[in-house]
């Protein structure tokens, strides 16, 4: 799951529209996209009015669906590391979540996204845990 605060690099890449990309820059909302587990198609599952709110949104979303359950996170950025340390602040404080080291994303990502891109790998503990043990 990832949020963006600028969309120019979405519309560049042919990812949404020009008037999707002007209308949501003139409304300053911010998505927030999910990659589906099932067949990796991207979807927007909420769309906030700053950057703040997507960060807090997305911990939010989390917290939603974990519960107080033990979860891995794995933060990844393009650069945006101050907004990083926001995130990961506030999963420390509304989660149970073990992290993995944060990562900078792939340039074909970037490329796509922009330099603000923040975003969160994510699943139960139990289930990375029994992945790996061999």
């Amino acid at each position: 799951m990832f949020t963006l605060k600028d969309l120019k690099y979405l519309v560049h890449g042919g990812r949404i529209s020009h008037l999707k990309g002007l209308l949501a820059s003139m409304l300053r909302i911010k998505p927030i996209i999910k990659v589906t587990k099932e067949d990796g198609v991207y979807e927007t599952v909420s769309q906030q009015r700053t950057f703040n709110k997507s960060v807090k949104t997305i911990v939010d979303l989390l917290k939603e669906e974990f519960g107080n359950k033990p979860i891995r996170i794995q933060l990844v950025h393009a650069g945006n590391e101050a907004d990083l340390a926001v995130m990961k602040a506030l999963i420390e404080e509304k989660l149970n979540a073990t992290f993995l080291p944060s990562l900078t994303v792939a340039t074909t990502l970037g490329a796509h996204t922009g330099p603000t891109l923040l975003g969160v790998g994510y699943g139960l503990k139990s289930v990375f845990d029994n992945a790996f043990k061999e």
